[in-house]
């Protein structure tokens, strides 16, 4: 499946102590309304510990900086950066604590983020849902 085309795909990787270190499932949907949003999916993957944005910081603080993400601008996109992590987080992800997560989806299917989608998001009310919800999510293993 493609990603939404022309718009911001913020990434991140999550881990926390007291995560369950996996991808969320329709189990996680609190609510039942049949769409996991980015807390709803904290438990299973934990909070954000580095932002993939393409240039800049990728720290915690990066985590809604929505104009230094990836654009699909086909529908799909290739990313590469190298980004130093501590040992911890690097000694966490080998151990397949990590986890992957790639945000926006396009609920309504009308080509962008809107607020009609599934109104607002609840990281920041000043984003559409449609932004911050997770699409994506895979635990990283080390080879």
């Amino acid at each position: 499946r493609e990603v939404l085309a022309d718009m911001p795909h913020a990434q991140h990787i999550h881990f926390g102590k007291t995560a369950r270190h996996e991808c969320p499932t329709a189990h996680d949907d609190d609510n039942h309304d049949h769409r996991l949003t980015t807390v709803e999916g904290a438990p299973a993957y934990g909070p954000v510990r580095v932002s993939l944005t393409t240039r800049g910081d990728t720290s915690p603080d990066s985590t809604l900086a929505v104009n230094r993400f990836p654009t699909a601008s086909d529908g799909d996109y290739r990313y590469a950066r190298t980004i130093r992590v501590g040992d911890r987080l690097a000694n966490k992800i080998e151990a397949g604590k990590g986890v992957i997560v790639i945000h926006g989806i396009d609920y309504n299917g009308n080509g962008m983020y809107d607020f009609e989608g599934a109104g607002a998001s609840e990281l920041d009310p000043s984003l559409p849902a449609e932004a911050t919800d997770p699409a994506v999510c895979g635990v990283l293993r080390a080879n």
